[in-house]
């Protein structure tokens, strides 16, 4: 399939306005409006707005299809949304929506996207790639031992007695990274020990450290058990941190 990037901006830079199609928090079928897309690095992106339904709808499923009319033309874009707080992405975005508050703002852009375009006549798809210094997240095997091991780990820090708080925030953020990782493969995948502990006196701080986590660790694939203990180890936790 080819590479559709140079199709996307010429369709992209003609519309502000487009829609999104999620699996919304009831699980049914949502439509929300979409702005301009920014192209950063080679990246397609998106804003939004952190207290609105669209961002929680798509935080639990990242399944998404965005559309747009292009004369005669239909547009589709598909794709799994992953989110990026990252100062200059944002900031790159906003220059199309001067109008919003950055405070507010997250970005994202669709991984694994594909881009159709439908007449009368025929329907056409092209491939997005996504540029290789985009952080796309951790994969995770799913495998049970993983499971285990990860269920392992988080109990052994619900019972550890914390003396250094900074570098322990700085974990749990890394912590809550695999589990929510976990979650999406394992939706019954318990997060309630590591919940019931952690240090941070507001949501906006847990996000900050988690983020910082994510960032940190970047891309990576959790395999077999020994890679899962290798990236939570506390050598490697303080060496991204100081980092």
């Amino acid at each position: 399939m080819k590479d559709g990037k140079d199709t996307a901006r010429e369709i992209f830079n003609k519309h502000t306005h487009m829609l999104i199609a999620v699996k919304g928090l009831d699980k049914k079928p949502w439509i929300y409006p979409l702005g301009k897309a920014s192209e950063v690095n080679g990246t397609f992106y998106w804003l939004c707005d952190k207290s609105t339904q669209l961002y929680g709808s798509l935080s639990i499923n990242e399944d998404a299809q965005i559309f747009i009319e292009d004369g005669q033309d239909l547009v589709r874009v598909t794709g799994k949304a992953v989110f990026s707080e990252d100062e200059k992405v944002i900031n790159e975005c906003l220059k199309g929506e001067p109008e919003k508050d950055p405070v507010y703002q997250i970005a994202f852009f669709l991984k694994d996207a594909r881009l159709t375009i439908t007449n009368k006549e025929e329907s056409t798809s092209y491939s997005l790639k996504t540029s290789d210094d985009v952080i796309t997240g951790i994969e995770m095997k799913k495998d049970k031992e993983i499971k285990d091991r990860l269920a392992k780990i988080i109990t052994e820090r619900a019972e550890k007695t914390v003396t250094d708080k900074e570098y322990q925030k700085f974990y749990d953020g890394a912590l809550l990274v695999f589990g929510e990782c976990a979650k999406k493969l394992w939706p019954s995948f318990n997060l309630m020990p590591l919940e019931s502990v952690l240090l941070y006196d507001t949501y906006d701080e847990r996000e900050k450290y988690q983020n910082q986590a994510a960032f940190a660790l970047g891309n990576i694939t959790v395999k077999q058990v020994e890679d899962l203990s290798y990236y939570l180890s506390e050598e490697n936790i303080r060496k991204l941190k100081d980092n």
